[in-house]
């Protein structure tokens, strides 16, 4: 069986290229599955599920971008950066897929303050994607 990254992974590697300039570095300020209690300001990436296989070997996963930010207009703006980014890449091969699209399945939502008062952001895609 072929095997290919959780779509988490490969966005990671999509967002922190240096042709995204959105300055994100894995490790340092964007972070899959956990949200570190420092630094206050980062992006989450989260695997969150999808719809069924139209076919075996297409998968259509989601993703949920998260961003914490200290300033709320920083904040907005980052996450509506990785939205215009994100949002309808097509024909990408990525770890071991093919990335057919990506496409933004919401709004970019306010989630409010955390305990620490940082401002927090959400954000979805769905991903259409086979192996490579």
């Amino acid at each position: 069986m072929t095997t290919i990254n959780p779509p988490s992974t490969d966005i990671k590697d999509l967002l922190e290229s240096s042709d995204c300039g959105l300055s994100l570095v894995a490790g340092t300020n964007l972070f899959i599955g956990i949200t570190p209690v420092t630094p206050n300001n980062v992006t989450i990436l989260v695997d969150s599920g999808g719809l069924d296989q139209l076919r075996y070997g297409m998968e259509r996963p989601n993703i949920q971008v998260l961003v914490r930010n200290n300033d709320y207009l920083t904040g907005y703006e980052l996450i509506k950066d990785i939205k215009y980014y994100l949002n309808e890449k097509r024909n990408l091969i990525q770890g071991g897929a093919r990335y057919i699209c990506i496409l933004a399945r919401s709004e970019i939502a306010y989630l409010g303050l955390d305990p620490k008062n940082r401002h927090e952001w959400s954000l979805n895609f769905q991903i259409h994607r086979t192996v490579n």
